[in-house]
């Protein structure tokens, strides 16, 4: 049997077996090597952690002041549109209270208007006649004719007729 296998080797069919020896270690040995490995790893770990987590803080330092800055600027505008939207409504309801008034008794409403004609004509007139701080007559303006048609769209106004 051993020639058969001696032939196969030389043919080169099957390869001689190593023998394998393996030194067997001490208890010492074992824990010295188990303890190497362990270190090994405790310094990648630690190493890799410590940089990743440096970095980190700092990306969160600077996230979080961009984030300070965002929340500022806008508590800024949400003031400021809080501010419009306040005024917004107090114009309104002045605005409405008012609309109610000339709808609830349009009396009150022409009185306003009434006066503000009665002003305008009165001045007018006044420079008509004289009546004023050059004490000349407008006799080239024809405000003749522009009072003469406000008598005649208002009739209240022939009360204060003068000329």
């Amino acid at each position: 049997m051993a020639k058969k296998n001696l032939a196969k080797i030389a043919k080169g069919i099957q390869q001689p077996k190593k023998k394998t020896t393996t030194k067997k270690l001490t208890p010492k040995e074992k824990a010295k090597a188990l303890a190497d490995e362990l270190v090994k790893e405790a310094e990648d770990l630690i190493d890799f952690d410590i940089t990743k987590t440096k970095e980190k803080t700092k990306e969160n330092k600077e996230s979080i002041e961009w984030l300070q800055e965002q929340v500022s600027i806008l508590t800024e505008a949400n003031e400021t549109l809080t501010k419009e939207a306040v005024q917004a409504k107090n114009d309104y309801k002045k605005i409405f209270e008012e609309h109610q008034k000339i709808k609830n008794n349009p009396a009150a409403a022409n009185q306003g208007i009434q006066q503000k004609v009665v002003k305008l004509f009165v001045e007018l007139q006044n420079n008509l006649l004289g009546i004023n701080k050059e004490r000349t007559k407008w006799e080239m303006a024809k405000i003749r004719v522009v009072l003469t048609q406000m008598v005649q769209l208002f009739p209240f106004l022939q009360q204060i007729k003068k000329f």
